[in-house]
């Protein structure tokens, strides 16, 4: 790492001269200039109540602010769908225009520059965004009953009048009024819990500094609290409901070693007073990283065996993360994004190689290549763009980051890291900004890099040759990727090794930049090539077009020294190994994700008995992510073979036994009653996937409507959408629908979750389709009263 810092910070300073006569290029973004403003909003006041039976806000904001030019006399508010009831200053009413979007507030007189104003808005509202009531329609009250907040990127204007945009920061505080069994939580720290005569609680919090106003959040329900302590003695509240005590230290595992691996990293302290994490349910993204009260989705909220299928630890390091990037230090509009989430990405990937080590991270940064690559088959936009995409903001600008770490050395990456945080605390920033931070810091003119890899777009794709010659081994590598004006040459320094029989290697960086290059290393006499690596372990991020011989490859797969290198070579041997060779090499790698593609080889070929024992080996290993390999290539299970799959039923994975369960009923079906019987105690995860699936087999075998009319049920708003789609779903495979089972497509369909709402759109385009159940869907409709806007939901799928 060091000798790498010290070629590239050579080569930037040669590079310097004529770096500075290039002129950057954009891809222009209508999103790259901020907001305009003619007032500074520094804090707001929110007391909030509900009528829970009517999902409605009832609210009074108060907002204070300065003016920023000479004279102001008029501001306009984000309000979407709101009765405005009052808008005073003081106690004089101001008048205002209101247009069901925006809120324009006329000041009785106008107000200096520097000159502090406050106003109150009284307001209500029943949004359909921002905030969500989840439960209270549900007619049966066995739905967990919650209301939770999402404001990124600008839904918070649905419930609150403010200005809602990620360049304003303010201080929030925050009054709840709720019944007194449920719990809330809101930014910052919590001033006062107080019961009051009707039964009822008012909750009042306040966050220490200013934040994004799309960071606003509230978290209600009926939960438990555990109570950790980081190093530095920043109290954490992890969340979790009632009677799921037992998920605590799976969920939240590494949460403190996390929090103080952070603070160390990034040189500067967590800079909120305290941090809670709450699970909620109905959660349409992974999380979401509220100053101070990351929200994150009860699929998460897991076991000790659902750890095994789905955990938190990546979402959880992702999410504190952005306490410092987003939170902390806020990107001053959507163009600039990337600083905010690739940095979330970038981090959360690091913590994960320290949680699950070395070949975990390596194997992510593998996935996350690819996703980068994937993108660019659809354009090629630059990650400092606010339509980048998920691909670029997250994977590819993590990539990205690790790459400038390995240019600059990491000691000088973080302390520059550290410099940027400091320097910006509680502003605002754009990808300038990250730049300059280089150059203040270090001193380094890092406009190549930037230009390259943020501005442009698009990656490398490099054509590599290799041979030995009289007196030097040659790498010739091109640069074969198209080029345009949004993708141009790549300028990286990489790796080239040449390794021996005898187990020894040599090594040279060198600076890649033009069309064409030669890279040449001395010739070592008297030995004998095993095996050459082009950046070895995949630091760069790039396609490479590498052909070698099937001997390198082997010598690579057995020797290599690092897990990644030693897979890429597996990858490209499937169907060229022995069924000696495979022996081998299921004996010797340890990681589970090597045995999964060594047992795959085998599967590949199954005509002889010694591939047979190794599958026979891989079957009863009990390392989930082999079972996971097998069952995604099963394409039939003969007689014969039952002995390797049966036994996955009692896997301590459930998606495991989920997928087990459905091959051999399929493939095997004399024996799906034995199949029944074995997992009919098994629920699954919190989507009920191992029951779903155990349902909809047991009506197939039965043709006992009971076990259909149980997947209608799961259908219900007493159940999560995960249960929910994963019922739809089976029911459209079943071809089984009735009334009650309509009534919950058609609930789903109002729903704010998109993932949720696209599964029931899916089930209801399905059954609607046949003339049978067209009837029964058309009749419910017409028994029913609707509100307009549900009844032009409903005509998107039934009018023709």
């Amino acid at each position: 790492m060091k000798s790498n810092a010290f070629l590239v910070v050579t080569f930037l300073i040669s590079f310097l001269a004529v770096s500075q006569d290039q002129v950057r290029t954009f891809l222009e973004d209508e999103n790259r200039i901020p907001r305009e403003r003619v007032v500074d909003f520094t804090s707001l006041s929110l007391e909030v109540k509900f009528d829970l039976e009517k999902s409605k806000v009832i609210g009074k904001v108060t907002h204070v602010f300065h003016a920023l030019r000479e004279q102001v006399d008029v501001i306009t508010l984000d309000a979407i769908d709101m009765d405005i009831l009052s808008v005073k200053s003081g106690k004089d009413a101001l008048k205002f225009d209101y247009d069901d979007q925006y809120l324009t507030i006329h000041f009785n007189q106008p107000i200096l520059v520097q000159e502090q104003m406050t106003i109150e808005i009284v307001y209500s509202a029943t949004p359909r965004k921002g905030i969500y009531f989840v439960g209270w329609n549900d007619t049966t009250n066995t739905s967990r009953k919650q209301i939770w907040t999402q404001g990124q990127g600008i839904d918070n204007r649905h419930w609150i009048p403010l200005f809602d945009d990620m360049s304003d920061k303010v201080i929030s505080e925050v009054k709840v009024t709720m019944p007194e069994a449920f719990s809330v939580l809101s930014n910052g720290k919590k001033l006062k819990e107080k019961s009051i005569n009707d039964g009822n609680k008012i909750w009042h919090y306040k966050i220490s500094h200013p934040h994004p106003p799309y960071l606003i959040m509230l978290g209600i329900g009926e939960y438990e609290i555990a109570n950790r302590v980081s190093s530095s003695g920043v109290n954490l509240k992890l969340y979790y409901y009632p009677g799921e005590e037992h998920k605590v230290e799976p969920t939240y595992r590494h949460s403190v070693a996390m929090f103080d691996y952070f603070e160390k990293t990034f040189g500067v302290p967590y800079p909120w007073g305290s941090y809670a994490q709450i699970p909620v349910q109905e959660f349409m993204y992974g999380a979401m990283e509220n100053t101070t009260a990351t929200i994150f989705g009860d699929f998460y909220l897991v076991d000790s065996a659902e750890f095994l299928d789905r955990n938190y630890v990546r979402v959880n390091a992702h999410e504190l993360a952005h306490q410092w990037f987003g939170d902390y230090v806020t990107a001053r509009t959507s163009t600039h994004t990337w600083l905010q989430e690739s940095f979330a990405t970038h981090f959360d990937m690091i913590y994960q190689g320290v949680a699950f080590g070395d070949d975990y991270f390596d194997f992510i940064r593998r996935g996350y290549n690819q996703q980068a690559l994937d993108a660019s088959e659809k354009d090629l936009r630059p990650i400092a763009h606010s339509k980048a995409g998920t691909a670029r903001h997250y994977p590819k600008g993590a990539m990205v980051l690790y790459m400038l770490k390995n240019v600059v050395g990491e000691k000088q990456f973080n302390s520059t890291i550290q410099y940027y945080l400091k320097k910006h605390a509680y502003g605002t920033v754009d990808t300038e900004d990250f730049l300059i931070a280089f150059y203040e810091n270090l001193g380094l003119p890092l406009d190549w890099f930037w230009e390259q890899w943020i501005l442009k777009g698009g990656e490398p794709h490099y054509e590599v040759n290799f041979e030995e010659l009289e007196d030097v081994y040659r790498f010739s590598v091109k640069q074969i990727h198209d080029q345009n004006e949004l993708v141009g040459l790549f300028k990286m320094p990489i790796s080239f090794e040449v390794h021996f029989k005898d187990g020894t290697f040599i090594h040279k960086e060198a600076i890649v930049e033009d069309h064409y290059q030669q890279i040449n290393l001395p010739i070592q006499n008297g030995k004998d090539v095993a095996f050459v690596l082009f950046d070895p372990k995949n630091q760069i991020l790039k396609e490479v077009t590498f052909p070698k011989s099937i001997q390198f490859l082997k010598e690579q797969a057995f020797n290599a020294p690092n897990t990644i290198d030693r897979y890429e070579a597996y990858v490209e041997l499937r169907g060229s190994l022995s069924p000696e060779e495979l022996s081998k090499a299921w004996e010797s790698e340890t990681y589970a994700e090597m045995k999964a593609e060594v047992a795959l080889h085998a599967m590949l070929d199954k005509s002889n008995n010694e591939n047979k024992a190794l599958l026979s080996k891989a079957f009863k290993a009990k390392i989930v992510e082999v079972e996971k390999m097998l069952l995604t290539n099963t394409t039939f299970i003969p007689s014969e073979e039952l002995g390797w799959y049966q036994p996955l039923l009692a896997s301590k994975s459930n998606q495991v036994v989920e997928k087990a369960l459905d091959l051999l009923c399929f493939y095997q079906p004399q024996y799906i009653d034995q199949y029944l019987e074995i997992t009919s105690g098994r629920i699954g995860s919190r989507s009920h996937n191992v029951r779903v699936k155990w349902l909809e087999w047991s009506y197939l075998f039965s043709r006992d409507e009971t076990y259909a009319e149980q997947l209608v049920e799961f259908m219900s708003n007493r159940y999560e959408f995960i249960t929910r789609t994963n019922a739809a779903t089976a029911l459209e495979r079943l071809n089984y629908m009735n009334e009650k089972g309509v009534s919950y497509i058609i609930d789903g369909l109002f729903s704010a979750n998109s993932r949720l709402r696209g599964p029931m759109s899916s089930a209801i385009k399905h059954f609607y389709a046949q003339n049978g159940y067209q009837l029964l869907i058309r009749e419910y409709i017409i028994s029913k009263e609707w509100t307009d806007r549900e009844e032009a939901v409903i005509a998107r799928y039934t009018v023709r």
